[in-house]
């Protein structure tokens, strides 16, 4: 009996696991300049499965058992991809990836202006992206730093049901998995102002509370009747640690989730707004073996105090928009500048950047990516003490990373993400779901506060 329970043992440790995977690492760089490329895409060969390099460059990616006699292509715009067989990698993997220069020459374009391409390219988005619904799981991070040290760092992953392109009804949403990071930093700027005011506030809350228990004492003294309230609301607005204050405010995928073109388009590719934008052709790039033409476009003037910009890239074989790079920069008006001024505040304009990213998978395109950054640059000046001095950066990444068109579900209304929510409370994992089986970002290591573009 004991011989049989140890064979049992023995078997059970050299037996294969169905479930089991390696990890792939590595790190993504222009092969001539040797800086890291941001947001290069490391997928497998023919699937969506697969990961996106994070600010650093730096990737890993999940090898399943039923996947490592597959490429992984690695691919970042304008350069040439570069495939790598899963099983054979072994230890860290430096992908020195080439820029592919394209002659406007080689690319068969059609006589047409960029705005007559951009209509040509909305009218066939019933043609190019999926008329079924489909199934998806994808990676949701977001973090916040002050002077390149975190502030905030949550994780996520949610499965999503897409509905058919011209469906109006609302994509759907559920978070399988959230967490957020240990080793964060409080929140700095104007932390001694703010603080020199709740120690004010704690000081005058507690003269009122001393007046009015005084007064209270006085009147019962004389037993008249005493009808004075205490109020505090005043004192009261003060008391709150500002570092959870922003962690709680901040980010929220509610924005990124509605990145889909096939959804909600940027304003600059709204035929109706077209004549608020130039546009122009851009240099042919090459992304996942495709060359691509390019289309530049800038705002006339400021819309709302904004400045727009961007890049739009168009397969020019199928008229499908494959991808979309949009910066805004935001005006601080005239007016308000000396109102900072008399604060002793320096706001530099606040910048942001946002890509979106699709693959084709068979007849379609399917999203790939979404991601936004912003940055903005703050100073508070003091008259007799230290300047403060913050360089902010946020950023939000939705990575799909699993795509079902087969049997496709749509989310139960009672598991259904709510945007108006706090994450932390909406984790409904009803898939046994472990972080071990996710490909996530690598944390960076921020060695700058400041973040260039």
């Amino acid at each position: 009996m004991k011989k049989a329970i140890l064979l049992i043992l023995v078997a059970l440790c050299f037996a294969p696991d169905l479930h089991s995977q390696s990890l792939i690492y590595g790190v993504v760089i222009d092969a001539e300049s040797e800086k890291p490329l941001s947001f290069a895409t490391v997928a497998y060969k023919g699937y969506t499965y697969g990961t996106i390099t994070n600010s650093s460059g730096e990737f890993q990616l999940q090898v399943p058992d039923w996947l490592k006699g597959n490429a992984i292509v690695v691919s970042y715009m304008g350069y040439e991809s570069r495939e790598y067989l899963a099983g054979s990698i072994s230890g860290k993997l430096i992908v020195k990836l080439s820029k592919k220069v394209i002659d406007l020459d080689e690319v068969e374009i059609k006589p047409l202006s960029p705005t007559d391409y951009l209509r040509l390219a909305l009218r066939k988005i019933p043609k190019n992206y999926s008329p079924i619904p489909y199934e998806t799981r994808a990676y949701y991070r977001e973090k916040f730093t002050e002077n390149g040290e975190f502030v905030s760092l949550n994780e996520g992953v949610f499965k999503s049901y897409f509905t058919p392109q011209g469906d109006t009804s609302q994509n759907q949403h559920q978070l399988l998995l959230y967490r957020t990071a240990d080793e964060l930093t409080d929140f700095k700027f104007m932390d001694r102002w703010i603080t020199k005011r709740q120690e004010n506030a704690k000081e005058k809350g507690e003269k009122k509370k001393e007046k009015y228990e005084t007064k209270k004492k006085r009147y019962q003294k004389k037993g008249k009747e005493f009808t004075d309230t205490l109020d505090l609301s005043d004192i009261d607005e003060w008391d709150f640690d500002l570092t959870e204050e922003i962690r709680e405010g901040f980010g929220g995928p509610e924005q990124i989730l509605d990145m889909d073109l096939t959804r909600q388009t940027d304003d600059a590719l709204d035929s109706t707004r077209f004549k608020k934008f130039r546009y122009s052709f851009g240099k042919p790039v090459s992304y996942m073996g495709t060359d691509l033409l390019t289309i530049n476009y800038r705002g006339k003037k400021q819309m709302d105090q904004t400045l727009y910009m961007g890049r739009i890239y168009l397969d020019p074989k199928t008229d499908a928009i494959v991808g979309l790079d949009y910066r805004w920069e935001v005006v601080i008006p005239l007016a308000v500048k000396p109102l900072l001024f008399a604060f002793g505040m320096v706001i530099e304009s606040p910048r942001a950047l946002a890509k979106i990213r699709y693959k084709k998978i068979g007849e379609y395109y399917f999203p790939q990516y979404f991601f936004i950054q912003f940055k903005i640059h703050m100073k508070k000046k003091y008259m007799w003490a230290k300047n403060e001095d913050s360089h902010f950066f946020m950023e939000m990444v939705f990575n799909i990373f699993d795509l079902d068109t087969e049997s496709p579900r749509q989310i139960p209304e009672d598991k259904r993400f709510d945007k108006d929510q706090m994450m932390a409370g909406q984790v409904q994992n009803d898939e046994n779901l472990e972080w071990s089986e996710v490909n996530t970002l690598k944390v960076e290591k921020m060695k700058s506060k400041k973040v260039s573009w």
